[in-house]
């Protein structure tokens, strides 16, 4: 092979010199980023009912949400997660060649639709967080932070903040997470009568389980 190459110097130079050609091209087409795409086909999908108790979380909650996460094109897996504290979570994997910003804002959709129509009283509004490696985690910091005043009650501005402004800012491309701060919830507070209580038999440790043991929650006067 020594002895052909010297033979024949005008190909081999021409060889090295396309080589070197292909290199340079090569080296420039690689995407070199500070911080690289993070943007991984997965999601998780968080709910919270508080006061209910796992079985209650599952059949209300969990379910629907699993249901209609499955009707999103690309989904490949969904697992997920009823905890005894009314907090449920749903990972969805989605196919490789799926456009995360479309289907992120198609499921913020849905998910909407669903909260308002089927949802218990008293379970939160779903939110949505992409699926970041423990190795990344460090670069999602907060990047702006917005105050939201007006002439109504907390409540009313909750409301609007989570069905106008909040799906508006994830539409945004490039934006991870939008957390809400400061709301109210409504809340029902009882107020227990001791000597009744024992009178009755009872202790408030075994009305509060009682109460966590509720499998649904309905209004006032329905």
């Amino acid at each position: 092979m020594i002895r052909g190459s010297i033979r024949r110097p005008v190909m081999v130079t021409m060889i090295y010199l396309v080589l070197t050609a292909l290199g340079a091209v090569a080296w420039q087409k690689i995407p070199i980023e500070l911080l690289p795409n993070t943007n991984l086909p997965r999601l998780t999908v968080n709910a919270v009912w508080s006061g209910a108790s796992a079985e209650a979380l599952e059949a209300f909650v969990t379910s629907p949400l699993e249901g209609e996460i499955q009707q999103i094109r690309g989904v490949e897996t969904v697992n997920s997660r009823s905890n005894a504290d009314g907090r449920a979570a749903v990972d969805v994997t989605f196919s490789r060649n799926t456009d995360m910003e479309f289907t992120r804002l198609e499921l913020s959709e849905r998910l909407a639709a669903l909260a308002r129509d089927r949802f218990p009283v008293g379970a939160q509004r779903p939110t949505i967080t992409p699926y970041i490696p423990e190795a990344l985690a460090d670069q999602q910091t907060e990047f702006l932070r917005y105050r939201v005043t007006g002439p109504y009650q907390m409540e009313a501005l909750i409301e609007h903040i989570e069905d106008v402004i909040q799906p508006a800012i994830q539409a945004v491309e490039g934006v991870s997470t939008v957390d809400i701060y400061g709301q109210s919830r409504r809340q029902i507070v009882l107020v227990m009568n001791e000597p009744k209580i024992a009178a009755l038999g009872l202790t408030p440790a075994a009305i509060s389980q009682a109460l966590r043991d509720v499998e649904f929650w309905r209004e006032v006067g329905s």
